[in-house]
């Protein structure tokens, strides 16, 4: 490339992306420092920066992980993430600040080379390799996926490593806590990924990343406040542990209560449990007993006979090619296939059996989104839990 036409290529890059470079220096300086203050976020930086092409690895749990992060990173962030069905403001709010889209689920090929454009280009790339954010306060082990295209580029690594994000604003939670964020900031250089397997890569970002909320001794010692501490807990709470019936519990204030037994118990900002039966002491554990309720509970599920369901949701198939027209009507899981039973008597039921689902993941807690290369469905679910079916089918191991 001679040196004029290697200045065209830095002028037209300016041009393009200058907006991007503008919009996200102002958020830096305006909503991230808002965000700094309002969740007490504290920074600790272990390793320089690295100058860019280069990847940013974090554990993922807070809608506003981006910002918080984003805002102490010298160079603009180009932030691989889900905009499957956002509004449109936020959709063009994304773009200003350099999201790209991903699909979640099946390999988005596009994003993947969209992601080395960008990288080639000189740009930093931020990722949660986990692929979406933590339910209970623990984190995933990273998508090999991830790892395999940092290896391919041959770049340096910044990790960031988030504490107390989870407990600051609960995914599954519709009002954030105030306590604290705590942020670590490493740096794994580009020779020493290139000295690294596969494997070994790989677990060292997931020993960097590794987190827990509700077992780290520092955030143990936090007093986290914040108002209607229930509100929203039957996106994550399906199983009443007294009477053990599904779908009947629900948050209001700081008390979940059961409709069908009546029991109740209270749960504070921490997420911590008190009262009612079951003894749990935490939120974690509850989510850990249903997990275990609904492995156990498949083994006894005489064939023929539905595992769980859930009424009132809205079923459609999400394809280009049609109107992706929207029924209303209940979804059953048996132990061979879902099953959607639509309230309009004309119309068909649709069934899909387990072999054929290839991915199954929540969307933004309100939809469950399942199917495989050729077929893509969407359930809606209303404030119902999409978590349940997630489990159940984790627990079929499907």
């Amino acid at each position: 490339m001679t040196l004029l036409s290697a200045r065209c290529y830095d002028t037209l890059l300016y041009m393009t992306n200058w907006y991007h470079y503008f919009t996200w220096k102002t958020a830096a300086i305006t909503f991230c420092r808002y965000l700094t203050i309002k969740y007490n976020a504290f920074y600790k930086f272990i390793d320089s920066e690295p100058e860019p092409p280069f990847f940013m690895f974090a554990n993922h749990a807070h809608k506003h992980d981006p910002f918080l992060i984003g805002g102490h990173i010298q160079h603009p962030l180009n932030y691989m993430a889900n905009v499957e069905a956002v509004s449109p403001f936020k959709a063009f709010w994304g773009h200003l600040i350099g999201v790209y889209g991903k699909k979640k689920g099946l390999p988005d090929y596009r994003a993947v080379k969209t992601t080395v454009s960008l990288i080639r280009a000189n740009h930093a790339i931020g990722i949660f390799p986990e692929g979406d954010r933590s339910w209970d306060g623990r984190n995933t082990p990273v998508m090999p996926n991830a790892v395999d295209l940092l290896k391919k580029l041959r770049c340096p690594l910044r990790i960031v490593h988030l504490a107390g994000n989870y407990l600051s604003w609960p995914r599954w939670a519709d009002f954030p806590r105030h306590g604290k964020i705590i942020l670590t900031y490493r740096t794994i250089q580009a020779d020493k990924i290139h000295e690294m397997s596969a494997s070994e890569l790989t677990n060292t970002i997931n020993q960097i990343l590794s987190q827990n909320d509700f077992s780290d001794p520092e955030l143990n010692k936090i007093e986290y406040s914040g108002k209607n501490t229930a509100h929203g807990i039957a996106r994550v709470l399906w199983l009443c542990p007294k009477c053990k019936n599904q779908d009947c519990l629900a948050g209001n204030l700081d008390i979940i209560s059961c409709s069908v037994c009546g029991e109740s118990w209270n749960i504070d900002a921490n997420c911590r449990i008190a009262g009612g039966y079951g003894g749990f002491p935490n939120l974690q554990q509850w989510m850990d007993f249903q997990k275990n309720e609904a492995a156990e509970g498949i083994k006894t599920i005489p064939t023929g006979q539905h595992i769980t369901k859930t009424k009132n949701i809205s079923f459609s198939i999400l394809d280009p090619r049609s109107d992706n027209q929207t029924e209303k009507g209940s979804l059953f899981l048996f132990s061979t296939h879902l099953e959607f039973r639509p309230l309009n008597n004309t119309s068909p039921v649709i069934t899909v059996p387990l072999s054929e689902i290839k991915y199954y993941i929540d969307n933004f807690n309100h939809s469950f989104i399942f199917g495989n290369e050729k077929t893509r469905y969407k359930v809606f679910f209303y404030g119902q839990s999409a978590l349940k079916f997630i489990t159940m089918l984790d627990a079929l191991k499907i």
